[in-house]
């Protein structure tokens, strides 16, 4: 970007300075992770790291700065209220719905990480926080209430697709902090026309679940804890490419993985589950379902790479599906698929 005297930002003379509170980042000007929204003739970029501000860009060269006739400056103050229970980390992405504008960000809180959304009636603000979108650590598995896969930054944008809201973000998959995967959600609204916080799944949509009798990867699983019913580093599952694919690592006693949701409507009163395992040795694989508090089958495993098989009784409808492995050690599950009851 430049200013109007053709000074480019970041070399020369500095436009501004932004208290990012991180050393490398300590530089003038610096825009991070900007995003743009083009709006009523106007064009503005918003960025920032650890703070949000957004500036206004000539329409002319898409780069030059120039000085808001609401403010009277090149840069506008902090747009996140620093009230807000979740600090702005980085990530923001704007949005106009409905003559308001919707500013997604990366946000922390207590260790906690999510996506979270504050709204305003005008682009350059002020903006209220209006609460999370979407958040890993919801949704606790046998009784504990703790986040459910490992938590990292995360990033994404709002979009409206044939009537229906998502936001995508990302998620950590391995045991470090780079490791990601893309992911979307559907966003549900309340009453007063604000955005509920999604409950994280396995699936993109809001209603209904995955069909039953479909090979799943391991890596659609949005439960993977420990024996405690917890996502410690170190002790719960996580994912992991090897050859090519995702798979779930870290299998330890007690380890449970979970599915949520699949739809067993056309299921029978019984049905063959199998599970593929790498590097398994003689264990068992107990099978729960919702609240985890009921086995409805179990499968028995051997030393090996292959596809184990069991017998399960779950019944019609959506169900959370969880797969609790004992006495396994250093094996890797790979994929798994239900069948019919009657099916070799």
């Amino acid at each position: 970007m430049t200013s109007p005297d053709g000074t480019i930002l970041g070399e020369g003379r500095p436009l501004f300075t932004m208290p990012l509170g991180i050393s490398i980042f300590h530089k003038a000007g610096y825009p991070y992770d900007p995003a743009l929204l083009y709006d009523q003739g106007r064009l503005f970029l918003y960025f920032g790291y650890g703070h949000c501000y957004v500036a206004e860009l000539s329409t002319t060269d898409m780069r030059t700065l120039i000085t808001s006739r609401e403010t009277g400056r090149y840069v506008s103050p902090d747009l996140v209220p620093p009230v807000a229970p979740w600090k702005m980390v980085n990530g923001p992405s704007i949005r106009r719905i409905d003559d308001q504008y919707y500013l997604t960000y990366y946000g922390k809180r207590q260790g906690n990480n999510a996506l979270c959304y504050a709204t305003a009636a005008q682009p350059w603000g002020p903006f209220t926080f209006r609460g999370v979108l979407v958040f890993l650590g919801n949704g606790g598995v046998f009784g504990h209430r703790h986040g459910t896969a490992y938590q990292g930054n995360t990033h994404g944008g709002l979009f409206v697709a044939a009537g229906r809201f998502y936001q995508s973000y990302h998620r950590q998959t391995g045991d470090r902090f780079p490791n990601r995967q893309a992911c979307l959600v559907e966003l549900k609204r309340a009453p007063d026309g604000y955005f509920k916080t999604a409950e994280f799944t396995s699936q993109v949509q809001a209603a209904g679940g995955l069909p039953w009798d479909h090979t799943y990867g391991a890596k659609i699983a949005c439960v993977l804890v420990d024996n405690q019913g917890r996502c410690r580093k170190g002790r719960a599952p996580f994912f992991w490419l090897k050859d090519g694919r995702q798979v779930a690592t870290n299998l330890r006693n007690g380890s449970q993985i979970g599915v949520k949701y699949l739809d067993f409507t056309g299921a029978g009163r019984r049905q063959r589950l199998h599970i593929k395992l790498q590097n398994s040795r003689p264990s068992k694989i107990l099978v729960r379902i919702d609240h985890g508090s009921r086995v409805v089958g179990t499968v028995e495993t051997v030393s090996g790479h292959d596809w184990f098989t069991g017998v399960t009784t779950i019944p019609a409808g959506r169900h959370a599906v969880y797969f609790e492995f004992q006495g396994v050690k250093g094996a890797q599950l790979v994929a798994f698929r239900f069948g019919r009851g009657d099916a070799n």
